[in-house]
């Protein structure tokens, strides 16, 4: 294949830049409510991508001919300030090829510091992709997070590319390059509560082939209440836990390992007939212990460590 060339777009590459647009629409078409216009286009708005504050676009070109585009602003969705990749796309042709993750990389090298990336809820294969591509330009460190409230909805992938691979590694990974091992992949995983940062603590860690959940409680995230109900208390434990997993590849089916904490044990058979809907068939080794918690309401807290499933094969944009 010829050489990828990645750079910043100039004003004639605008047109070009559009009528790509109009095939990564047709793309989305399936999972992207938008219709045509009076002209037969879906009419993507560029002056925003050209001169303003905060905004760079940039084209992949393969020997000479357009491959790609990458529009970047500062439009954040989770913090106040960074990067933010507006929109992504690479021609059917040059896909598998590399030209996505060479743009992608590019583009973070370009501007410096915070970045988020975004996907569309149901767009899975955009979800497989940026993980790929992020966690091997940040050696596995980044952020995962669902926005589920709001006028955009999806995924985002949440790191700085600042960090070169040394520094996102961290002495142990360093280590064990040092000794000949392949670093284990480590991928953090937010709910977006507050106290993860202000306590020094991830929903769930994903490390090598493992996941690991932090003791979750019947909190609905959500409206940030809590039922009196042991019963329905256990059940939004379970489906914050199915959130995290699904975030990190995996599902209630894939754990191992769990659990219970409760401030009162002689309650715990109380659970047991959500414990079998969820765990019936699956079936993980448990603990249940008996201690106090945080916050007076909560009656269960659980906690469990499950399988990462194979990631399915994903076309690259």
């Amino acid at each position: 294949m010829h050489t990828i060339d990645v750079r910043i777009a100039n004003p004639e590459d605008r047109l070009p830049i559009q009528r790509m647009l109009e095939l990564y629409q047709h793309d989305l078409s399936d999972i992207w409510d938008q219709d045509l216009d009076c002209h037969g286009e879906y009419g993507y708005e560029l002056d925003h991508c050209f001169g303003a504050e905060g905004c760079r676009a940039f084209v992949a070109t393969v020997a000479g001919r357009y491959a790609g585009f990458a529009l970047a602003d500062r439009a954040v969705r989770i913090g106040t300030e960074g990067s933010w990749m507006d929109q992504f796309f690479v021609v059917r042709k040059y896909r598998r090829r590399g030209v996505g993750e060479s743009l992608a990389r590019t583009v973070f090298a370009a501007l410096p510091g915070r970045w988020e990336v975004g996907q569309m809820p149901a767009n899975h294969a955009a979800q497989a992709f940026w993980r790929k591509v992020i966690g091997a330009y940040t050696s596995g460190q980044f952020k995962e997070h669902e926005v589920r409230i709001g006028r955009w909805q999806g995924v985002v992938q949440m790191f700085d590319s600042r960090k070169g691979p040394a520094e996102a590694l961290g002495s142990a990974g360093c280590e064990a390059q040092a000794m000949g091992r392949e670093p284990v992949t480590r991928q953090l995983i937010s709910s977006g509560s507050t106290f993860e940062e202000q306590i020094g603590y991830s929903r769930a860690v994903v490390a090598g082939d493992w996941v690991f959940v932090s003791g979750t409680t019947g909190f609905d995230y959500r409206t940030m209440s809590i039922s009196d109900s042991l019963l329905v208390q256990t059940e939004q434990c379970l489906q914050n836990i199915d959130a995290a997993l699904r975030q990190a590849g995996s599902g209630l089916a894939d754990v191992v390992r769990v659990t219970y904490v409760l401030p009162d044990g002689t309650e715990f058979e109380q659970c047991w007939p959500v414990l079998r809907k969820y765990f019936g068939t699956v079936r993980p080794a448990a603990t249940m212990i008996s201690a106090g918690l945080a916050d007076p309401r909560i009656k269960i807290e659980i906690e469990v460590t499950a399988l990462k499933r194979p990631p399915p094969s994903a076309p690259q944009p």
